[in-house]
């Protein structure tokens, strides 16, 4: 796998300072989705990746070293529909900061690897090993200790996403934001004509469950950094696809207003 296919090329080498636009923004991350597929399951296949990494994640230090570590560390690990490789995630938050023109040298690596020791069978330990001591705190702070209380697990996670600094904000921006275009595994649901109003309904609490989670996660963890440039920036990016894909799915403030103020009591 030289290079990816020159047809999906132009879609991943994007590069603006504001990255895409929010209307467009599902479509372009479905096309890139794709693409990621394909460069993950072509490397399982054949341990290769393709040679223009730079087109795709911008020219950062050790691209190849921390995908390729990346991708093992989720080999065997696919979503539920059993055909798309866990890491992609992480991969296209690694696409979404070059979009965006996010300069800072420590985001690519971050979102690459920020999965890791959350989802894989690898440690913090592992990310230290590879890639030193302050890729393996930042490692550590973007890995959620599961509660079985869900306001309480969220909590204390945002309380360590808050000491990481404005990286660790670019990168929480970029996870929520891919997590607002990633809804397909509910909102498809919606779309079915069979689909009773119960079941509509359960839908919806779920996705305003996902939507206060977001809000009230992006809202304190870019407090106290909100006037960096790079995270008002993506803040910005961030605010527009949240209200677009909202109201685009009726998902119900109430919901909403009621976790968040579950959030804040924590």
């Amino acid at each position: 796998m030289n290079e990816l296919r020159p047809e999906n090329q132009e879609a991943l080498i994007v590069d603006t300072r504001q990255g895409i636009p929010p209307t467009d923004a599902v479509e372009n991350r479905r096309k890139k989705a794709e693409e990621m597929v394909e460069l993950g399951i072509h490397f399982y296949e054949t341990g290769e990746l393709p040679d223009n990494l730079s087109e795709i994640f911008g020219d950062v230090p050790q691209a190849k070293e921390i995908v390729t570590f990346t991708l093992n560390a989720f080999r065997g690990k696919f979503r539920k529909d059993g055909k798309t490789p866990l890491a992609v995630h992480s991969l296209m938050l690694g696409v979404s900061a070059k979009q965006h023109g996010i300069t800072d040298p420590e985001v690519f690596p971050t979102t690459l690897l920020h999965d890791v020791a959350e989802d894989t069978e690898l440690g913090v330990e592992d990310v230290q090993k590879q890639f030193g001591d302050q890729m393996a705190k930042r490692a550590m702070t973007m890995t959620e200790e599961r509660l079985d209380d869900r306001f309480e697990s969220i909590a204390r996670f945002v309380d360590k996403l808050k000491s990481g600094g404005p990286t660790i904000a670019k990168v929480e921006l970029l996870d929520r934001r891919d997590d607002l275009l990633d809804l397909g595994y509910l909102t498809d649901k919606l779309q079915k004509a069979d689909l009773s109003t119960v079941d509509a309904e359960k839908i919806r609490v779920k996705l305003g469950e996902k939507f206060a989670k977001c809000r009230w996660t992006i809202d304190a963890v870019t407090r106290d950094c909100a006037d960096e440039p790079e995270v008002a920036r993506l803040k910005k990016d961030f605010d527009a696809i949240y209200e677009m894909q909202k109201e685009q799915w009726q998902v119900p403030n109430q919901i909403i207003q009621t976790d968040i103020k579950e959030y804040e009591a924590r």
